[in-house]
């Protein structure tokens, strides 16, 4: 048992470093092709998003990890169940959080940071809370399987795509 903690501790740990990495990097790389002032801009929509994004997440990757890892043995047809239910609630709120992001953003733009022409950036970001929020879900449900040679997989591709994408649209 010891040993299978410490193996999935390290997987995990490897990925989630890889992951920050490359996020790191798309950070300061964004910082400087945009310049101070607009990075500023940057990091006001991306951490509206990522605390929008804290709260859409209802907890469904813990929840995912915890009854995955339960019943993946004893019971594969609850634990499939719970999965499906996981997908589901995760989708819900993510699209219903996205929403109101997007229906909410002149607000937050104009009441909260007073700055009214961050609208348009708040709203074409609040979509990816959706996909944030399914990832959480779909990150717990690796880690209840002791996948993590695939999260690892995972987590590298998507800090190589983030890494990527950064470059392309922040150079555009």
């Amino acid at each position: 048992t010891l040993r299978r903690f410490v193996s999935g501790f390290s997987w995990t740990l490897l990925g989630t470093l890889a992951a920050q990495a490359s996020t790191y990097l798309s950070l300061v790389l964004t910082a400087r092709l945009l310049g101070l002032n607009s990075f500023g801009r940057f990091g006001t929509v991306q951490a509206t998003l990522i605390a929008v994004f804290g709260v859409s997440t209802l907890g469904i990757g813990i929840t995912s990890t915890r009854f995955i890892a339960r019943y993946r043995v004893t019971d594969p047809d609850r634990a499939g169940r719970i999965i499906g239910l996981c997908s589901l609630t995760s989708l819900c709120s993510g699209a219903l959080f996205s929403g109101a992001l997007a229906l909410f953003a002149g607000v937050i733009a104009t009441h909260v940071f007073h700055v009214g022409d961050l609208t348009a950036a708040i709203r074409i970001s609040a979509p990816y809370c959706a996909l944030m929020s399914m990832n959480a879900h779909q990150i717990g449900a690796l880690l209840g399987f002791e996948a993590y040679g695939r999260l690892l997989r995972a987590q590298a591709m998507q800090g190589a795509t983030t890494l990527a994408l950064t470059v392309a649209l922040v150079s555009s």
